[in-house]
């Protein structure tokens, strides 16, 4: 299921379940699990995620159920900056 992210507002509380992508960031307020950061760190191992801990749009919940509290609005995430920052470190370069 896809959510708009558009309709979520910095306090709601969003649900995730095993096996769901994160949708925004947020700070685990229910639950415990891994959680699939390497699309950001390029680790491989999941961290494990506690009450309290914060967690990112792009991630992955990897086996139990979580509830977050979410930070920021959605043009707000984290993952935007890096990608665009990520795209902007390559130089063109002209091979004519």
């Amino acid at each position: 299921m896809k959510l708009m992210l558009k309709m979520f507002a910095k306090g709601e509380i969003i649900i995730i379940r095993p096996g769901d992508e994160i949708p925004l960031d947020g700070t685990v307020i229910e639950g415990s699990s891994a959680v699939d950061e390497s699309l950001l760190t390029r680790e491989s191992i999941p961290v494990d995620k506690k009450v309290g801990d914060r967690v990112f749009a792009g991630t992955y919940n990897v086996n139990s159920f979580l509830k977050i509290r979410v930070d920021h609005r959605s043009e707000q995430r984290t993952l935007l900056p890096n990608l665009h920052s990520h795209n902007h470190s390559f130089k063109h370069v002209n091979y004519d």
